[in-house]
Order: structure tokens, then C-alpha cells, then sequence
């Protein structure tokens, strides 16, 4: 095993799991930055919102 097997993933299943865990730290940040910041009295409903996408 080279030195490029160890250091780059060559799983293909690696990067489906990133591209998904990339689009839910996409999603989270769009609600705080768009909806939390800009309706801090609903703070609470889209805490639940970012926590949901987190489960």
C-alpha cells in the first residue's frame, strides 16, 4: 500500500457519506444565517430546526 492508498480515501461509500454531511451543515447554516439571525424571537423553533438535522 502506497503512500496515496493511506492518505486519500478510495472508498467510493467515504464520499457519499461527506457530499451528505456536507448538504446538512449546508441546510443548518442557510437556517441560522437566513431565518435564526433574522428572527431572534423564533430563536427557539430554529434551534430545533438545526438540532433536528443533526439526528
Amino acid at each position: 500500500m502506497g503512500l496515496k492508498e493511506i492518505l486519500i480515501p478510495q472508498d467510493k461509500i467515504f464520499f457519499g457519506l461527506l457530499n451528505k454531511e456536507i448538504s446538512i451543515i449546508e441546510k443548518a447554516a442557510l437556517i441560522f444565517k437566513n431565518e435564526y439571525l433574522n428572527n431572534l424571537q423564533d430563536s427557539e423553533k430554529y434551534s430545533k430546526e438545526i438540532k433536528n438535522l443533526e439526528r
